[in-house]
């Protein structure tokens, strides 16, 4: 009985929040004024920022499938690559700061592909990589929220650290959210203790990468460091060698 009336509640809400325009969350705000580039082909939230049934979603979930993902501003790749629960991902930090003066870091997650590695310079507008449907996630999507914390990890995010992304779109014609969203969207988050750097899939080559990946059971940073007879001081090494290239 608890768990029809846990189903119930959700369900409610999920239809009251259909019912309301995104528009509504996107009040006047500084954040529009940097003119950040759209970060996708679709306007189309299935998945909102914001506290659902006890839980926080740290962003927005955009529904898209193999469409290009873009760079919001000018700004650096902090770090991309691969995660079991965040598929592909890409880190940005902006060259924008919030009224505070604080930076601006935006994380795009469940990435088909990456066109861009760490240690790039990325400018307004370029592509970066193809959205898809990788790591934990329900169905195609890109998850793409924003902090003004400098935080990668999605432990270290909360709602006081991170902004709504629409603020920074507050004229697009958000799609009003579909009464069948995906509530665990948001469990796919990037762990980056878990997650393995692209310098280090270049290092021990991508077919190699690929071939480890689909034998092991459990694709973390740990497994492959051992797998690849490599300790974290290589990593760290390895990472230095990579942006001395750029």
């Amino acid at each position: 009985m608890k768990m029809m009336k846990k189903i119930f509640s959700l369900t409610v809400l999920t239809f009251v929040l259909a019912m309301i325009p995104l528009t509504a969350f996107a009040k006047d705000s500084d954040y529009g004024d940097l003119g950040w580039y759209y970060v996708t082909t679709s306007y189309k939230i299935t998945s909102p920022y914001g506290d659902r049934g006890g839980v926080f979603h740290k962003g927005i979930d955009i529904g898209v499938d193999k469409e290009p993902a873009y760079s919001i501003s000018k700004g650096k790749v902090k770090y991309a690559g691969y995660s079991e629960t965040a598929g592909n991902w890409v880190v940005i930090e902006s060259e924008d700061k919030d009224p505070n003066g604080k930076k601006l870091t935006a994380r795009y997650l469940h990435l088909n592909s990456y066109s861009v590695s760490t240690g790039d310079t990325v400018k307004r507008g370029d592509k970066i990589g193809v959205t898809g449907n990788t790591g934990n996630s329900t169905g195609p999507h890109l998850h793409f929220d924003v902090n003004n914390a400098n935080k990668m990890n999605g432990s270290d995010l909360n709602k006081n650290n991170t902004i709504n992304p629409v603020l920074f779109w507050p004229n697009a014609k958000w799609s009003s959210v579909s009464s069948h969203f995906e509530i665990d969207h948001h469990e796919g988050d990037l762990i980056l203790e878990e997650a393995i750097f692209d310098f280090l899939i270049e290092y021990v080559g991508i077919d190699a990468f690929e071939e480890w990946k689909n034998a092991t059971d459990n694709p973390v940073q740990s497994e492959f460091l051992n797998h690849f007879d490599l300790s974290e001081n290589d990593m760290h090494h390895i990472y230095n060698e990579f942006i001395s290239e750029k």
